[in-house]
């Protein structure tokens, strides 16, 4: 069994926790370093990784502005997810776009 799996090629919840996390902080840093850029306007779309989760690999990306991505990111259980990547019956949808999709996590938060 491996953190990311479950031994038969099945993600884990600790898998896509983990690799949650890891987008987070990139999409954050970009966040951040666009942000003290200071070029871009409030309307310009960035384009940010998929936070799905998928632990065989996502390279999906979700336009989203810089007000869109920090709003969510005001709550630390939400993710910005490409639509058709969320997880039914395991994550509620609470915000839907044609670019992208806010999904929230049960449980402890995992950053």
């Amino acid at each position: 069994m491996t953190p990311s799996g479950d031994g038969e090629g099945q993600p884990t919840e600790t898998g896509r926790c983990e690799r949650r996390s890891l987008l987070r902080l990139v999409n954050d840093r970009m966040r951040v370093l666009s942000r003290s850029a200071g070029w871009a306007s409030e309307e310009h779309w960035f384009s940010f990784q998929c936070e799905c989760g998928n632990t065989s690999g996502c390279d999906a990306r979700v336009q989203m502005s810089l007000a869109e991505y920090e709003r969510l990111r005001a709550g630390r259980r939400s993710y910005a997810v490409a639509p058709g990547h969320e997880l039914p019956g395991l994550e509620p949808v609470l915000e839907r776009s044609e670019r992208y999709l806010v999904v929230g996590t049960q449980g402890p938060s995992t950053f």
